[in-house]
């Protein structure tokens, strides 16, 4: 409103802050990767790929055992 009490309207200008291209990207796909992205987008029955994110959770489960088994067989437990 002015000073006179009339409704003045302008045109919406875009957000300077608003992370948009290739790191918007890089973003998305971490939060749809990481568990903790996944888990916030389940929570929030947010996501529109759940299948992606499943296929996500196989990859970072299979990379991270594989991980853990290459380091203990190099460990001598006894």
């Amino acid at each position: 409103m002015d000073e006179t009490g009339n409704i003045v309207t302008e045109e919406a200008e875009p957000n300077p802050n608003y992370i948009r291209g290739t790191k918007r990207e890089i973003y998305k796909f971490l939060n749809d990767f990481l568990p903790g992205g996944q888990s916030f987008q389940i929570a929030q029955m947010s996501t529109k790929h759940p299948y992606l994110l499943l296929l996500y959770s196989g990859i970072l489960i299979t990379a991270t055992t594989g991980t853990g088994i290459l380091i203990f067989r190099q460990k001598d437990l006894n």
